[in-house]
Order: structure tokens, then sequence, then C-alpha cells
């Protein structure tokens, strides 16, 4: 009885494990409103600390996730991008300059 259990147990255990373990890599292309390529834009994997990456100088990144999560682009002065990732391997973002900020002039 207790090895039939253990079998069972293990057919339980097995699936969840190699599902748990299934990632992607998903490259792409971080641009701005010129399609100039952003250099140093942060990415995210949201909700999992210490997963993420930056673009590199020709605004390119590669980070390795597991699917259905999604991505958070994030640079200074330019509002944050998510997108989901279902299982897709290509991410090409276009990012959008803040418009509701503006400096206060000194007179």
């Amino acid at each position: 009885m207790k090895k039939y259990l253990a079998i069972f147990l293990l057919m339980l255990v097995v699936p969840l494990t190699i599902s748990a373990q299934q990632t992607i890599t998903v490259t792409g292309t971080v641009t701005d409103t010129q399609d100039e390529p952003m250099i140093g834009v942060n990415i995210t994997v949201k909700d999992v600390a210490g997963l993420g990456t930056i673009t590199d100088i020709n605004g390119n990144f590669s980070i390795k996730m597991e699917p259905y999560h999604r991505l958070v682009f994030s640079y200074i002065g330019y509002d944050d991008v998510e997108v989901l990732v279902k299982e897709q391997h290509t991410v090409n973002v276009k990012t959008v300059s803040y418009t509701h900020l503006t400096l206060p002039t000194i007179a």
C-alpha cells in the first residue's frame, strides 16, 4: 500500500515541477517616438523579485522568463510600459515621454 501511495504522490509532483521550470527567452528592441533606440531602459518581470535586465547601446534586450507574465519597461522621464508575454519570443516596445509633467517657471 505504501508503495502505491508513493508512486501516486510522485505522479502528482513530477508534472508540477516540470511545468514550473518552463522558460522562454524573450528578445526585442525599445525605441522612443522618433524610432531612436533607447539605451539603459530597465526591464523587469512584474511580481518576480530580482529578475530583470537593461537595454544595450542599440536598444536591444534579452531576458529568460516564464510565459504569461508581464514585462515592465521603465526609464526616467518616460511612462512605464507593461506588456503581457504569452508565448511570443519577440517584444518590441515604443516608449512615450511624460506628457502630464511640467516644470514650474521661476520669475
